[in-house]
Formats: structure tokens, sequence, C-alpha cells
């Protein structure tokens, strides 16, 4: 074989060593990293939300302790009737029409109570944006569980909201005789 044989021999061997090498080694390895990167991001996003989370403890905490004692009583007429009142306020402060507030029975089991209230109320979309706006900021604990918004004519000026709520009442196990 010459020499020159001899080189080209050499230089496809290392080529095909090198597509090899490319293949087999750094490509996986390439992918990887890739992935590792990919999932290190995810996860500082997760820290830092942590963070987030633990740094905001105190305010979270003391809006939670107000939640939870202006709003689990034990009473649950009165508990009802300060629902009412609330939602009937917070309709009133933003221009829309209650056509109907109602509450429901009680659910769940002890040592907390869940009222649901079903209410129709009528209005501009600003108006039924800000009613659940502060439903949602409300002191006493109020959750959403359905919402219908639908148009009440034409022009699409005004709409009906039919929306169920729930607040939760404190009632504690009698003891056992």
């Amino acid at each position: 074989m010459s020499t020159r044989e001899r080189i080209l021999i050499w230089a496809v061997a290392c080529l095909v060593g090198f597509f090899v090498l490319d293949r087999l080694v750094v490509s996986p390895l390439q992918a990887r990293l890739s992935q590792l990167s990919e999932d290190i991001d995810i996860v500082q996003e997760q820290i830092d939300e942590g963070m987030l989370l633990i740094d905001n403890r105190d305010l979270l905490e003391s809006r939670w302790s107000q939640r939870v004692a202006s709003g689990l009583d034990l009473d649950p007429a009165a508990s009802r009737l300060r629902v009412q009142g609330k939602l009937s306020e917070f309709a009133e402060d933003v221009g829309l029409t209650l056509t109907n507030l109602s509450a429901g029975g009680n659910l769940g089991r002890e040592p907390y109570t869940e009222i649901r209230f079903s209410l129709t109320a009528t209005g501009e979309l600003g108006a039924v944006a800000r009613f659940i706006e502060k439903i949602q900021e409300a002191s006493i604990p109020l959750a959403m569980l359905t919402c219908d918004i639908s148009r009440r004519d034409e022009s699409n000026s005004r709409l009906t909201l039919r929306l169920t709520v729930s607040t939760l009442i404190y009632t504690p196990m009698e003891p056992a005789s």
C-alpha cells in the first residue's frame, strides 16, 4: 500500500470514528444536557414561586385569620343573613339589580358546614366584573361555585348573571355521651 492509500484509509477511518462518536456519545449527551437545562429552569420557577409564598406567608396568614375570624360563624341563621346582606351590598355598590337571592340547604360534615346561595342579577358588563371581584376579595369566606353570564338583550349592553356561592360555618362536634 502506498503512503497515499494509507493516508486515505486513516482519513476515512477517522471520519467514520468521528461519525460513530457523534452518534453514540456527543448527540445523546447534548440532548440530555438540553433536557436537564429545561428541567432546571422548571424547578427554578417552582423554587421562585415557593420563595414568594414564603415571603408572603405573614400577609397570607393574616388574611386567612381575618377571614376565619369574620366568617366561620357558629349560627347558621346569622351566617345566612350576613352573607345575603354582603351580596346585596356588593350588588348595590357596583350597580347590579338583584332579581333573586336565596339560601340553600346546609351541606358538609362536622365540624364545617357549607351553605350555598343562588342569585340572579342584571346589569352592565363592568358591574358584573366588579361584583365578581368583590366576592373574591370579600372579608368573609365566600367561594364561587358556578357562574353563568348571558346577554339580556340584542345590544349586549345588559347582562344576566346567575351565580352560586358558598360559605362555611363552624359547627363543633358534640362530645359523645
